[in-house]
């Protein structure tokens, strides 16, 4: 069952689309396509976040000195919510507003394939580059 977030969505492209069915002035035509277009491609981010396993991925903001959540980072990570946290993407609000869904789907395997990693596999990509460990408060 879809989010309560993506019917609204829905329900607003549903609402655009009859509007420009019946706007004739083509000033207010182009608006409201432009409307449309922006409102579809924020359903398919909501539909593609839906999909998303919250095992899996966690969307975090992360606050900048001086800015707070709203103005900061939002930070992407795969975890198996265990001893396993990979960072796999982060980004500041001020350079964009979101990933894509395109961009969503393939952060979404990235993370799932992380967290398929034995620990073998693991130490071998940190050693060979492919991966970085970051340590915290004097652990490994």
């Amino acid at each position: 069952m879809p989010s309560s977030g993506v019917r609204q969505a829905e329900r607003k492209c549903e609402r655009l689309a009859a509007r420009l069915a019946v706007e004739e002035q083509y000033n207010r035509k182009v608006e409201i396509n432009r409307a449309l277009r922006e409102a579809q491609q924020h359903l398919d981010g909501l539909r593609a976040e839906a999909s998303a396993s919250p095992e899996h991925q966690v969307k975090k903001r992360v606050a900048l000195p001086g800015r707070g959540t709203s103005g900061g980072a939002r930070v992407l990570v795969a975890t198996n919510k265990g001893g396993r946290w990979f960072f796999v993407f982060g980004f500041e609000k001020k350079d964009r507003g979101n990933v894509s869904a395109t961009e969503l789907e393939a952060l979404q395997a990235i993370a799932a394939d992380l967290l398929k990693l034995s620990s073998v596999q693991l130490d071998a990509h940190v050693e060979g580059d492919a991966l970085e460990e970051l340590c915290h408060d004097g652990h490994e």
